[in-house]
């Protein structure tokens, strides 16, 4: 670890829910290199005991399910790092933070430290996933416009039927048999396109 800070790295580590208190007494240990942690906000399975229609699927779950135990891992580390920052005192540490790293201080908590659940959890990597969300959103909804001319009506007659219909056909059939880009081709005749994106846009905010 002391090789990496002196290399210029910054370092986070993420604890999930089902960390035991030795994993967590030994996290703690390594908390002097750490510029973050962050704890419980995930997991990456779903426990047997879980009672949902979705219990089958794979991933993990957050929220109300993890309540319970990530309360525990939480205090756990509290324990541990015995007050190394009082939660009064984040603001003042967020903002010393972002001036190190960023240059910027924050004008207030709002634009600080509670500005994104993504900031303070070094999940920085979720920003640009949204955008190629959208990107792919608008372009298979235009694809799916040109094979249902009268899909706008539809929709706006509160029946998603048709859609559904060539969603299931279309995409989620394929399942995993092909790549993100191989299966957008596949569905619209060509590779993501910004330029679809960039229309979308320009119809929704612009031309309304």
């Amino acid at each position: 670890l002391q090789g990496l800070l002196d290399g210029g790295a910054y370092l986070a580590l993420f604890a999930a829910s089902k960390a035991e208190n030795a994993e967590i007494a030994a996290v703690a240990k390594a908390a002097p290199y750490l510029h973050g942690l962050i704890a419980t906000n995930t997991t990456i399975e779903r426990p047997d005991t879980l009672k949902s229609l979705h219990a089958g699927e794979t991933g993990g779950l957050s929220g109300a399910p993890l309540m319970a135990r990530s309360t525990e891992v939480l205090a756990g580390f509290a324990s541990e790092l015995d007050g190394a920052l009082d939660l009064a005192e984040l603001p003042a540490a967020w903002n010393d933070g972002m001036v190190a790293l960023l240059g910027i201080r924050p004008p207030d908590d709002r634009l600080g430290c509670l500005q994104d659940i993504h900031w303070f959890s070094g999940a920085w990597g979720y920003f640009p996933t949204y955008t190629l969300g959208a990107m792919t959103a608008a372009q298979l909804y235009q694809a799916a416009e040109e094979s249902l001319p009268q899909l706008p009506e539809s929709l706006q007659a509160g029946d998603f039927r048709p859609l559904m219909q060539w969603l299931r056909e279309t995409v989620h059939s394929q399942g995993s048999r092909l790549s993100g880009d191989a299966l957008i081709t596949a569905a619209s005749g060509r590779s993501l396109d910004p330029e679809v994106f960039k229309a979308h846009l320009r119809r929704r905010y612009l031309d309304a």
